[in-house]
Order: C-alpha cells, then sequence, then structure tokens
C-alpha cells in the first residue's frame, strides 16, 4: 500500500520527508502539478494528496520515527549543529543571546521538531516575548501544521493577554485560515475579537485593534454591531481617540438611524427628534402620529437628518461623560465630599451603570470616607449585576482584607472559584485563594488543599504546579521534605511537557542537596536526572536505540 511504501521511506531517509513535503507543497503552490496528479513515492505511484496528507501525519510524529529501533543508519531528529546550540542554552539557560541563536538557527533550517524543541523550552523561561509566539506559529503554518499554529498563537496570549500585536496576529491567522463559508468561523471570528477588545482593548495604542473589529463587522454587514463598537471604544482613552469619533459620524451619516440601532434605542432617539422638533411649533399631531410606525418606515429627509444628528450628540456626550465625569468628581473630592458623593450616584446609577473604573473609584471614595458599608454595597452591586470581572472581585476581597475580615476574603475567593469552575478563572482564582491562606491565615495545609483540588480539575497548568511548589518551599524544610519532593513527583508523572518535568527534576535535585535528609533519595534523583540529560543535553547516537 501507498502508506507502508511512505511509512517505509520515512525510517530509511529520517528527517528528510519533510525535504520531500516541502518540494510537493511548492510544486502544487505553483501550479507545476494538481492534487489529483500522479507522482512517484518510494518507489510506488499514488497522488500528490496522498503523500502529502500521509507524510503530514508522519511529520508530527517524527521523532518516534527517526530514534525508533536499533539500526545503525538511523537519523538523528534534529540538524546538524542542533545539539552545539541546545548545550549552549541548557549549559547557560540565563544567556539570552544563546536561545536567539538556537532560535534563529531552527528557523533558518526550517526543521519543525527541532523547532518544537527549542521554542517550548525557551517559552519555560521567556513567556513575555510576544515576537517569538509569531514567529514560533509562523514557521508551524509554514510546515502546514494550522491545528498547531493555531495553539501556539493560543498559549502566547494566554502568557501576554495585554498584546495588542499578538491578538491582532492572531485574528489575521483566523480570518486567513478559517473557511468562512461555515457559520461557526464568523462565530469564532467575532468571539476572538470581543476576547481581544476585553482583554487589550484599554490599551493605549489598541486602535489598529478597534479598527480590525469595525472593518470586519461592516464586512458582514452588521452595522449595529458596529455602532455599538464605537460606543465602547470612545469610551476608551486610546492614542487615535479623535479618529474614531470622525469614522464614527462618517457611519452614521450614511445610514438611517434604525440600520444602526436597536429597536429601542431608534424609539427613544426618535421621541428626543420629534420633542424638539415639536418646541420649534410643528404639527404635534402629525409628529405623534409619525412616532407610532415602525422603525425606519415613512421618515422624511429633515426626520432623518435630524435623528441622525441626534444620534452623534448624545453617543459623543455619553463617550464623553465617563472621562468628565470622573475628573470632575476627582476634583469635589478635595472641595467637597457631598459633591463628589452626587456625581458618582449620578453616573453609576444612571448614565454608566456598566463601567467598572467609575464603580471602583466611587468604591475607593466612600472607603476613604469611612464608609465601609457603602464600599461594599457599590462593588457588590456591580459584581452582581456584570457578573465575571476579576477586577470586581479582587477589589472585593482586598477591602475585606483591609477592613481585617480574612474569614469573609476567604469566602470571596471560594466563591469566585466555584462559579468559574471549568474555566481558566477557577485556577486563577484558586492560585489567590492558596496565597491568601498562607500569606495571611499562616494555613499551609488548608493553601495546599486548594491547590491539589485545583490541580485534579486543571491538570495541565503549569502555574498551578509551581506555585504548589513555592508554597511547599515555605514550610519548615525538614517537616515539610515529603510534601515538597510528592508535589515535584507528581508533574514528573503528569502529562505536562518534558521541558517542564526537566524543570522540576533540576529542582528535586537542588532541593534535596540543599535541604534532602536521606543520601538514597539524593543519589536516586541524580540517576533519574542524569536520564533527562540524556534524553535533552547530548546527540544520540545509534546504540541508544
Amino acid at each position: 500500500m501507498a502508506g507502508d511504501g511512505v511509512e517505509k521511506g520515512a525510517k530509511e531517509a529520517g528527517i528528510n520527508m519533510g525535504v520531500a513535503e516541502d518540494k510537493l507543497k511548492r510544486k502544487l503552490s505553483n501550479g507545476t502539478i494538481k492534487k489529483e496528479d500522479s507522482v512517484t513515492e518510494n518507489g510506488l505511484d499514488t497522488t500528490a494528496n496522498n503523500v502529502l496528507s500521509e507524510n503530514s501525519s508522519l511529520a508530527s510524529i517524527g521523532v518516534e520515527y527517526a530514534t525508533a529501533g536499533d539500526d545503525d543508519d538511523v537519523a538523528s531528529p534534529f540538524p546538524a549543529d542542533f545539539e552545539m546550540y541546545w548545550k549552549a542554552v541548557q549549559e547557560n539557560p540565563l544567556d539570552f543571546t544563546s536561545w536567539t541563536d538556537l532560535l534563529q538557527y531552527v528557523e533558518q533550517e526550517n526543521h519543525i521538531v527541532a523547532a518544537r524543541k527549542a521554542f517550548d523550552a525557551f517559552f519555560v523561561r521567556y513567556p513575555y516575548c510576544y515576537g517569538y509566539w509569531k514567529k514560533y506559529a509562523e514557521m508551524e503554518r509554514r510546515c502546514g501544521f494550522l491545528a498547531e499554529a493555531e495553539q501556539v498563537l493560543q498559549r502566547g496570549l494566554q502568557n501576554i493577554p495585554l498584546s495588542v500585536d499578538l491578538w491582532i496576529h492572531y485574528i489575521t491567522f483566523l480570518q486567513q485560515t478559517l473557511d468562512m463559508n461555515l457559520a461557526e468561523s464568523a462565530v469564532k471570528i467575532r468571539s476572538a475579537f470581543q476576547s481581544a477588545v476585553t482583554a487589550a482593548g484599554m490599551e493605549f495604542r489598541s486602535d489598529k485593534l478597534w479598527e480590525m473589529f469595525v472593518e470586519w463587522e461592516k464586512e458582514q454587514g452588521e452595522l449595529k454591531t458596529v455602532t455599538a463598537i464605537y460606543d465602547r471604544v470612545m469610551t476608551t482613552p486610546t492614542q487615535l481617540y479623535h479618529t474614531h469619533f470622525e469614522k464614527f459620524k462618517v457611519h452614521v451619516m450614511l445610514h438611517a438611524p434604525n440600520e444602526i440601532l436597536s429597536t429601542e434605542e431608534f424609539l427613544w432617539l426618535r421621541a428626543k427628534a420629534v420633542a424638539e422638533k415639536a418646541k420649534e411649533g410643528p404639527d404635534t399631531e402629525e409628529a405623534a402620529a409619525g412616532d407610532e410606525l415602525p422603525p425606519g418606515v415613512d421618515t422624511t429627509d429633515q426626520d432623518s437628518g435630524s435623528l441622525q444628528l441626534t444620534v452623534i450628540f448624545i453617543l459623543f456626550a455619553l463617550s464623553l461623560f465617563f472621562h468628565s465625569s470622573e475628573k470632575y468628581a476627582k476634583y469635589l473630592e478635595n472641595h467637597t465630599v457631598e459633591g463628589a458623593r452626587n456625581v458618582y450616584q449620578r453616573a453609576c446609577g444612571y448614565h454608566l451603570p456598566r463601567k467598572p473604573t467609575i464603580h471602583l473609584h466611587w468604591a475607593a471614595f466612600e472607603e476613604g470616607q469611612g464608609n465601609v458599608e457603602e464600599a461594599r454595597r457599590i462593588l457588590k452591586m456591580f459584581d452582581d449585576y456584570t457578573p465575571g470581572l476579576a477586577v470586581i472581585r479582587l477589589r472585593r476581597v482586598s477591602l475585606e482584607r483591609r477592613q481585617g475580615n480574612l474569614e469573609g476574603a476567604e469566602t470571596l475567593l471560594r466563591e469566585a472559584v466555584k462559579e468559574n469552575e471549568g474555566t481558566p478563572l477557577a485556577s486563577f482564582y484558586a492560585i489567590k485563594l492558596a496565597r491568601h491562606l498562607q500569606k495571611l491565615q499562616k494555613n499551609l495545609t488548608k493553601a495546599r488543599n486548594v491547590l491539589l483540588e485545583a490541580i485534579e480539575k486543571d491538570s495541565d497548568n503549569t502555574r498551578l504546579y509551581l506555585n504548589l511548589l513555592e508554597l511547599e518551599f515555605s514550610g519548615d524544610v525538614k517537616q515539610n521534605e515529603g510534601n515538597t519532593l510528592n508535589c515535584i513527583d507528581r508533574v514528573l508523572n503528569s502529562t505536562l511537557s518534558k521541558e517542564i518535568k526537566f524543570i522540576f527534576s533540576q529542582r528535586r535535585l537542588e532541593f534535596l542537596e540543599d535541604f534532602g535528609s536521606n543520601i538514597h533519595s539524593l543519589l536516586n534523583a541524580y540517576d533519574e536526572h542524569q536520564k533527562f540529560l540524556k534524553n535533552y543535553t547530548r546527540k544520540r547516537s545509534p546504540s541508544d536505540g
């Protein structure tokens, strides 16, 4: 069968399978051959599409093919000089230049197996270098591994969610690779945009991200969504704030109000326009009759223009109101407490009920005035009204902590863990809860149990293991030796990456060397760590198997 021939060829040629695949892809892209054309692969006739399909599956497990068996002619899974660069970063992992040399080398070689090993190890130590996440994803993409490329970008965003450039790169990747004939593709891209502006939209230089969101929704024909986006961005202090407003005015003037507003907004604005027209002495009966018509029906050009101007005026006023209210309240705090309180009450109660920042300012103001119960009420009201905002929940926790109510703070964190079960936020809150129990309540046992329960539900979360190890290190090293070693063993027996396991193995060796009570445990740890060194720091020989 063709599959047997391809596999046999892979074993004989080692990593050269990827080279042959690249050549075949180039021929397909420039039109030299077609997917259905017959080609010869390892002496067998098949189609180009079959070869590509089978080669791709083999490439993803190229290491196993290249290292299996005891044959003397089995090729190394890595390029010739890879081990030299790899040894340099292992000997001095704090030398950033050695890492960049390694990554540049695997890029030049265009060797995906070596690249995965190098980049994964690099990001264990330098997860905030967003440019290298882009390089890693692009390399996966060039090699035809689209799913892996998307996973790389998602990992990068988990580490640096505030990176506007990385969000833009991720969304552009989705736009270029998803099949837009499928309904779920648009849903996925829209969800990515929403996540992006929620995470990074407050950044001062996030304008390009907002503009991309607007243009994409325009392409989808979602004009009402475009209006909603402008409503959000105009309450956000970005570098190109005035540019957004000018574009928003064009958006309003080019479309009828009923096309860009919800039914409720349209009727409310129309009533405003009718009321303004009535003050000038129009036929009120005619105006009232017109107001009963469905949105957008039988409105004159004059009415339409009046409504459009009203839309611009009101929405612009609302966008400015947030900033003016905050500044005005801050000014009044130094002159009249009641005046500042009235501004906060009007802003949060009527005009900006869903803006978290001004609610946080109001709560801080009341706490500063000694009105702790009022501060609690403000934060709880907003938390109930718009659940899921971590900044609000954490402010509630810190308020209780400042008041000496440690049990209340613990309860809020436990509720957050439970409410977000099954999401990454659950692990986030679990880490916060464990630190609270350890640092403030001095209860190492309860803190450990929180992290262990979180690990059971999110076993691939590296941060949970790192925080558990930090917690164990903070205890009495003599009494806590068993728990510390159990934490490390848990990692070594998990499904985490080999790079993470290597780091924990090294930490175990250092711990036993510095604080261990049993020489046999130290020697066993040393022997096991040597196995990791053999796997990751020296070139395999044919006798390695």
